[in-house]
Parts: structure tokens; C-alpha cells; sequence
């Protein structure tokens, strides 16, 4: 058997310039090395971006959990800080009655008997 180099060098002295020997050598020379270049570059591609999705839900998980603790903290620091929330007074401790005692015929009534 030729080697490689050779036989290229053999085949291009001994090819006409017939069509079919041209397709011929298109076929046996130069599409298989384009066809594994193509298919190098599609890997290489496909797993370059599957590293990338993967460092990227990475870095998002962790800014999601920074995000979770500063909520937690911000939760917890509020609730310690919160006081007791002191009831409204009652509108006969102010002296003023209340909006539906005033729309309310008979609370007229007692609010004269009250200022008396």
C-alpha cells in the first residue's frame, strides 16, 4: 500500500480533468476531513455551552441564596425591632363617636344623653 501523502500526489498526476474524476476526488479528498471538522467544531461547540449553562445555574443558585439570607435577616431584624401595636382607643374614651354611630339614627340619641 502508498502511503497517504503519496497516493494524493499519485492520484492528482494520474486524474484527467473529467467530471467524474473531479467529484470522484471531491468525495474521497475533501469532504471526509470537512465532515470531521465539522463534527469536531459541533462537540467542542455543544459542550463549551453546556459548561457555560452549567457555571451560570451555578453563580444563579448562590445569588439566589445571598438574596434568601439578606430576606431572612431582613424578616428577623424587623421582628425583633416590632413593638406591641397599642389598640385604637374606643370612641368613648375620646368623646367622639365613632362613623356608623353618627349614620345610625338611634346613636344620635345616645351621644346627646352622653354630652349631658
Amino acid at each position: 500500500m502508498i502511503p497517504k501523502p503519496t497516493r494524493i500526489l499519485h492520484r492528482s498526476l494520474s486524474t484527467s480533468t473529467s467530471s467524474s474524476n473531479r467529484h470522484r476526488l471531491f468525495y474521497t479528498d475533501i469532504l471526509p476531513p470537512m465532515l470531521r471538522v465539522l463534527a469536531y467544531g459541533s462537540a467542542s461547540y455543544f459542550a463549551l455551552h453546556l459548561v457555560w449553562n452549567l457555571l451560570d445555574r451555578e453563580e444563579e443558585r448562590e445569588s439566589m441564596r445571598q438574596g434568601i439570607q439578606d430576606l431572612k435577616q431582613t424578616v428577623a431584624e424587623k421582628a425583633s425591632s416590632k413593638q406591641q401595636p397599642t389598640p385604637a382607643p374606643s370612641p368613648t374614651e375620646t368623646g367622639r363617636p365613632s362613623w356608623y354611630q353618627s349614620l345610625w339614627p338611634f346613636g344620635r340619641a345616645k351621644q346627646a344623653q352622653a354630652q349631658e
